[in-house]
């Protein structure tokens, strides 16, 4: 069984004396029986030790068109056909700048900084990458075509 739920909201209930309550925001019978048997498979696995990430309860990027996904892509795309770099080494470049510049979000594997897939990206991480996008493209001298008056 896979020890791990991710809920999307959750209230924080209490927090004193080093212990934090919280109530679940969602409260189907699937969430509640998902988290019970990951708190159950976490006390028989590792001993009642859990792993928890606190984050404010933004949003997760907008896909479709005119979203934030489509506006970030297309500017990838102006720049590489500017640049004739490929996709791929476009965005990451981009991550790297908003990284580096724009405290977008990383782990460190091997001791290499491995940005935030963008996929994961709440609204305003995705929103640093188009920042980073504008800004290399007006480093480099690179017109930026926007959702707005495109025809793509």
């Amino acid at each position: 069984m896979k020890c791990e739920v991710t809920l999307k909201y959750v209230n924080i209930t209490d927090i004193m004396r080093g212990i934090l309550g919280f109530k679940i925001a969602d409260q189907s019978d699937a969430v509640k029986i998902s988290v019970s048997n990951v708190i159950r498979n976490c006390i028989k696995r590792y001993g009642g030790m859990v792993r928890i990430t606190v984050q404010p309860p933004y949003k997760m990027r907008s896909t479709g068109p005119y979203s934030q996904n489509h506006h970030l892509n297309g500017h990838i795309i102006d720049i590489c056909n500017a640049t004739g770099n490929s996709y791929e080494d476009v965005k990451t470049a981009i991550k790297m700048f908003a990284v580096e510049n724009m405290g977008y979000p990383y782990e460190m594997i091997l001791g290499k900084i491995i940005p935030k897939h963008e996929r994961d990206c709440n609204t305003e991480e995705c929103s640093k990458l188009i920042e980073a996008a504008h800004i290399i493209a007006a480093e480099n001298g690179i017109a930026l075509t926007e959702a707005w008056n495109a025809n793509r």
